[in-house]
């Protein structure tokens, strides 16, 4: 353990601490001697810890020094993941719910002391609950997790069977980076990935969601527990209270026939405060062979409708969306770009729309990645929407010669920002895009603008050609 404590005086990241097997002994020494505020070590920033699960149950010295961790934890700790780790088989029920129950418990004990300094992440990995029943959100753990002012991010993957890689936010999928902690910032970023838990308590884990003012990022991906049509609905609207929503993500149930999602799309897009949305629409059966299906569909056209109003999404990505209301690919996507160009969409940075039902391409709109996708109206919208992102809105308004020069500027970054195997036609078409939304101010500028002046008299030749 001596050996463990020098490491971690000279280490940022510990990417886990898992040992075969824990003994009380060891567990304690590690969370109170090692990793206590008192101890050396002045750069650890993210750290993951496999806690034993029936040790924790059955040992309250164990309990204790969790608490005395979470308590008195580094100054300079941001993000904590806790694991839960079994080293026995064939264990009942009843002491499984225990185990994770006295886990859970512990940890809030833990934050909740006055001594706790806080944490950008905070991540719970494999806590299986799904048979776990708390009478009110007051002794509902993770409800009272989500109630406390400790965190800007909190995860839970919650399902111990889990084989997908971990899925923790904030990350590059939404563009957002962590802020620091602030001492009353209350948790901005809220991921619960293939959560069990019975339907009572996620109700409970729901209405503790909507109260957190601060909340902007959420991402949610139900497990088999909560395939219920009903329950689908019931949490995206529990969602929709929301009232600072910026960037939602929802992910397809397991073994459900296809649930229609469109009033909850349509009412998300007429949130003012939205700005990422991600849809997947694919599900697995894995109860047969593992084969995918349709998990959401949607009805096009009213969706496309709604973005019209829309002025503050910037990112939509929906993946293997059913499609109710349309028979190919070719329409759906006309419909979305001529209500694009007819609404004068200049907020839509990235978009990418796929379809698993539909005659033709899967792609509807975005940027091809193999050639089988390709479509000319679905890259249409791509070019649309890189556009938008390299400022079409501004080259659309009239320009002084102050905001010519930024344009300038704006025109610039295409070069350094465009990358990939096309990228010299990639930004030809960009650029020539951007400035055919105002040819008048170039044209303005080839005259004579160049040093400030007016621009010169046109001559007979130069008005013909």
């Amino acid at each position: 353990m001596e050996i463990l404590k020098r490491i971690l005086c000279k280490t940022a990241v510990v990417g886990s601490i898992d040992p075969t097997r824990w003994t009380i002994s060891g567990l304690c020494f590690l969370l109170e001697d090692c990793l206590a505020r008192h101890s050396n070590i002045p750069h650890l920033v993210d750290l993951t810890i496999a806690l034993p699960a029936l040790m924790m149950h059955s040992s309250k010295k164990a309990q204790s020094s969790l608490i005395h961790f979470l308590a008195n934890k580094p100054e300079t700790l941001r993000s904590l993941c806790l694991t839960i780790q079994w080293d026995q088989h064939f264990v009942s029920r009843a002491v499984v719910n225990a185990s994770y129950n006295a886990c859970l418990t512990t940890i809030v004990k833990g934050v909740m002391s006055d001594t706790f300094t806080g944490l950008n992440s905070l991540c719970l990995q494999y806590f299986d609950i799904q048979d776990l029943e708390y009478p009110g959100m007051e002794s509902n753990p993770l409800a009272m997790l989500l109630s406390t002012d400790f965190f800007y991010s909190f995860s839970a993957e919650l399902d111990g069977r889990s084989v997908r890689n971990k899925f923790a936010l904030p990350g590059s999928a939404y563009d957002c980076v962590a802020v620091p902690y602030a001492g009353s910032a209350n948790i901005g970023t809220l991921n619960l990935f293939d959560f069990e838990m019975s339907q009572r308590t996620w109700n409970q884990v729901l209405e503790a969601a909507t109260r957190l003012s601060n909340l902007v990022n959420v991402s949610v991906n139900p497990a088999a527990q909560l395939q219920a049509q009903e329950s689908v609905h019931n949490t995206i609207s529990k969602i929709l209270e929301m009232p600072n929503l910026k960037r939602f993500r929802l992910w397809g149930p397991w073994n459900v026939p296809a649930i229609d999602i469109t009033s909850h799309l349509t009412r998300l897009l007429q949130k003012n405060s939205i700005v990422s949305l991600e849809i997947c629409g694919r599900g697995y059966n894995l109860e047969e062979d593992h084969s995918e299906h349709i998990a959401y569909q949607m009805n096009f056209a009213s969706v496309v409708e709604h973005l019209k109003d829309n002025h503050t999404l910037k990112r939509l990505l929906i993946d293997d969306m059913g499609v109710l209301d349309l028979t190919t690919a070719g329409e759906s996507t006309s419909c979305l770009l001529k209500n694009l160009k007819r609404t004068n969409n200049t907020s839509l940075c990235n978009i990418r729309i796929t379809s698993s039902n539909l005659a033709g391409s899967r792609l509807l709109a975005g940027a091809p990645r193999n050639t089988n996708e390709w479509h000319s109206d679905a890259s249409k919208i791509g070019l649309l929407s890189k556009l938008n992102r390299f400022g079409r809105r501004k080259f659309q308004a009239e320009a002084s010669r102050k905001a010519k020069l930024e344009l300038s500027r704006l025109l610039a970054k295409v070069d350094s920002r465009v990358h990939g195997d096309d990228a010299e036609n990639q930004k030809l078409s960009i650029l020539f895009g951007l400035l055919l939304e105002n040819p008048s101010l170039w044209c303005d500028s080839m005259e004579g603008d160049r040093c400030g002046g007016p621009a010169a008299p046109q001559t007979k030749r130069q008005r013909l050609t």
